[in-house]
């Protein structure tokens, strides 16, 4: 059974999803917001307001059109591409702590490359708090593994690892490489 299946979220949970996204310091811009309503094909029928507050009637209005959270996840999982934030990391890591809080409430985590999976369903803050600790704590683990792996790396490791080796020098108007 899939993340959508037959699933809604409940109004708490979907308040805090969208106070996690719309936080006026880390949060999406009131551009940002509508741009993903109209990619997430939710209609803004809220019109000027808070950010938070947009986001959360607009999906909350869907969602009980639909009978489902389809398009609150496919709002989600485009607000938080990574790709997005490639001139904000630090922006995507903040946004991610406050959101997985939030989703863990309705058994959802979303991890670094932006999937959302099944997690277990917290009931209170502390293991809400607990849960997010943990996820930021595997990722730096994980960061600070590969910098270690790097730094003692052989560079002709890389080379041969990463690269295929031509078997002779191209010319320069040649743009292919023997392999």
């Amino acid at each position: 059974m899939g993340i959508v299946t037959g699933a809604i979220f409940s109004e708490s949970e979907l308040r805090a999803v969208a106070q996690a996204l719309g936080d006026t310091e880390t949060g999406l811009t009131n551009g940002e917001i509508d741009e993903l309503l109209q990619l997430s094909g939710v209609a803004d029928e809220l019109g000027p307001a808070t950010k938070w507050k947009r986001i959360f009637v607009n999906l909350w209005n869907r969602q009980a059109r639909d009978g489902h959270r389809k398009a609150c996840l496919a709002f989600v999982r485009k607000a938080m591409k990574p790709e997005r934030y490639l001139r904000q990391p630090e922006r995507f890591g903040v946004m991610r702590d406050s959101l997985n809080k939030a989703l863990s409430f309705a058994g959802l985590e979303m991890d670094e490359a932006g999937e959302l999976h099944r997690a277990g369903r917290v009931h209170t803050l502390s293991e809400a708090e607990r849960r997010a600790r943990e996820l930021r704590s595997d990722l730096q683990a994980r960061c600070a593994s590969i910098r270690t792996c790097l730094r003692f790396a052989a560079p002709s490791l890389w080379l041969t690892t990463t690269f295929t080796p031509c078997r002779r020098r191209p010319r320069a108007s040649s743009t292919s490489c023997a392999g």
